[in-house]
């Protein structure tokens, strides 16, 4: 089934390069496989077996999979790329045609009109400006529109996609994410390569590229001019499973040394936007969920307490000094505090729920206007959406 649809695809568009691994069975007892990365296209040749064969063949050393298989494909297929730029696209990604008309206007964000004419490493060299390593750009969730969790996942995504790495791209702090950004090819693969693909610590190889170039003197920056449409997960348990990837990836991105680095000698501002567009965006869920649970017990206590004391009558004035003298009837307990701060409390979290949609209404309102802002959180709200947060959270 797999080879069919490959070759329907490179029947429908020739142009289209796929590189994939041949596996070569062992001659003898006891050796390994030999593995190949080939390079296959429309126009290539078909065999007596009906395969394609094959423009270029490389035998690796051994099995490239090391990690959870993206990443690796990457890295033996880089070897066929031509040029000075890469963009990386998602399988479940799209394109338009009028997008393909920017692409000049995005190269030119790589600021390499007039590269030095002397070699970096002369006496004669002048200081040149850090090196633009990865220009990101944005996504259109075309999925929104196909139910409401389509809709969710594409607030989410459009919120953090537009105006959180706007901000982080100002500051420096933007890192690689998975969309459609350009890589400076030749700054990229000279710094360790543009995927990380050990196993247990790579699931989000993306954001390591980020975190190279970040760390290796390259600056990130961010368009609003070109975009790609993507496709999310329209399923419950799918759109779970990838928030569990997200929150697994970066536990394990915890541990690498790069997170110590970056923790250890980024500026306060700089650190701060990284921290809590990454580790701490999980770190503070788990914090809200901890203090909620925490206020539901005092709630408990104040609602079992109030039912088995006796609570003292009456409006006092607590700005008197000598206000214990006024409570009736005698020995009573004064609750009322309690349940003003218990009222102030809920307030607070009702309007943190609110302040959360926000980035989505401020994002609507810019490029859709006033009404399908309100239209499009009015049916999420309906459609109880926060509390599928809630669920998606813990």
């Amino acid at each position: 089934d797999e080879r069919e649809a490959s070759d329907f695809l490179l029947r429908t568009y020739p142009d289209l390069q796929i590189a994939y691994l041949e596996e070569i069975p062992a001659s003898e007892e006891g050796e390994l496989p030999r593995i190949y990365s080939c390079l296959i296209d429309g126009h290539s040749e078909i065999g007596p077996d009906g395969r394609r064969k094959p423009y270029y063949r490389i035998q690796l050393p051994g099995n490239p999979i090391l990690g959870d298989g993206k990443s690796d494909n990457q890295n033996h297929s880089i070897v066929f790329t031509r040029g000075e730029y890469l963009q990386l696209i998602d399988a479940n990604q799209d394109n338009y045609l009028e997008e393909c008309v920017k692409i000049r206007n995005i190269l030119g964000e790589f600021e390499e009109y007039n590269p030095p004419t002397v070699s970096p490493y002369s006496p004669a060299a002048e200081p040149q400006p850090t090196p633009v390593a990865i220009v990101g750009a944005r996504e259109f969730i075309f999925s929104e529109n196909v139910g409401i969790l389509g809709d969710v996942a594409a607030g989410k995504e459009a919120t953090f996609g537009t105006l959180t790495q706007r901000i982080m791209a100002e500051i420096g702090a933007r890192l690689h994410y998975g969309h459609p950004d350009f890589v400076n090819f030749i700054f990229m693969t000279t710094r360790g390569g543009i995927s990380k693909a050990q196993k247990g610590l790579h699931l989000n190889e993306d954001i390591y590229a980020g975190m190279n170039s970040f760390t290796r003197g390259g600056r990130i920056k961010h368009t609003e001019y070109f975009q790609c449409g993507k496709g999310r997960d329209l399923g419950f348990c799918s759109t779970l499973n990838f928030i569990t990837k997200i929150g697994t990836g970066m536990g394990e991105q915890m541990l690498s040394r790069e997170y110590y680095w970056l923790g250890t000698q980024l500026p306060l501002d700089r650190f701060l936007t990284f921290y809590y567009a990454h580790p701490g965006f999980h770190i503070n869920n788990i914090m809200i969920m901890s203090s909620v649970q925490l206020f539901m017990i005092c709630i408990m206590f104040i609602a079992a307490m109030n039912q088995t004391v006796t609570i003292c009558e009456g409006d006092v004035d607590m700005s008197n000094p000598n206000y214990a003298q006024y409570l009736t009837p005698d020995g009573c307990f004064l609750i009322k505090p309690l349940g003003d701060w218990i009222n102030r409390t809920t307030l607070a979290i009702l309007l943190v729920l609110l302040i959360a949609f926000l980035p989505l209404f401020l994002q609507m309102l810019t490029e859709q206007g006033f009404a399908r802002a309100i239209s499009r959180l009015g049916k999420q709200f309906l459609s109880l959406s926060p509390l599928y947060e809630v669920q998606v959270t813990q």
